[in-house]
């Protein structure tokens, strides 16, 4: 599925847009009278803060709620975590590797691998760090969008990209007997590094991939 001819097809096409296709620049003013909120440093918030740079505008934040970047490649450290989608394909068309160490690459190399983008694009100074973004409000009045982060702070901003992930999210069943089970139980994604499970007897409770 990974190498079918449409999707090789869709890549070709896609890198000669890149070379060929003009892209859109904005007016030096709009960085004066815009401003910009990406919600999230995932894969997605990165995408959007370098295509907004590359076309000229920086006056852009992104709001990360972890104190790193990544998005699920940040949250989800559970063993044997990694992409199933051919590590070549998981890339920016910006910013491509090609030292993958494996076609599907596990979690720690796609992080390493999302925070090399970010150093590359000098995107650090641009992402506010420890920020959940709580509500987002659209004020008529001064056409703009309201947003309330978990501390309480307020700013407005012209336009808000919702790069919010869902991956990152458990969703943890609600099984009858749950509450007696007094032994350490957690999430994959709420995975807890402080339980060694070395010459231990552990059961998995899932369904999907």
């Amino acid at each position: 599925m990974y190498l079918s001819i449409p999707n090789v097809f869709r890549r070709i096409i896609h890198s000669i847009s890149i070379i060929f296709v003009p892209k859109t620049h904005f007016h030096p003013e709009t960085n004066k009278t815009h401003d910009v909120a990406i919600i999230g440093a995932g894969m997605s918030g990165i995408a959007m803060a370098v295509n907004l740079q590359k076309r000229g505008f920086t006056n852009f934040e992104i709001l990360e709620k972890y104190p790193d970047v990544g998005g699920t490649w940040y949250e989800n450290r559970y063993p044997g975590c990694g992409c199933d989608i051919g590590s070549h394909f998981y890339s920016f068309s910006f910013s491509q590797n090609p030292n993958w160490s494996k076609r599907w690459s596990e979690r720690e190399e796609i992080w390493n691998y999302i925070k090399k983008v970010v150093s590359e694009f000098k995107l650090k100074d641009n992402i506010k760090f420890n920020t959940e973004v709580k509500s987002c409000d659209w004020e008529e009045k001064s056409k703009s969008w309201k947003i309330t982060d978990q501390n309480g702070n307020v700013k407005n901003y012209s336009v808000v990209v919702n790069a919010a992930g869902a991956l990152n999210v458990p969703k943890i069943p609600n099984f009858k007997g749950k509450d007696k089970f007094t032994k350490p139980n957690f999430h994959t994604a709420r995975w807890d590094e402080s339980v060694s499970l070395k010459g231990k007897k552990s059961g998995d409770c899932w369904n999907g991939c």
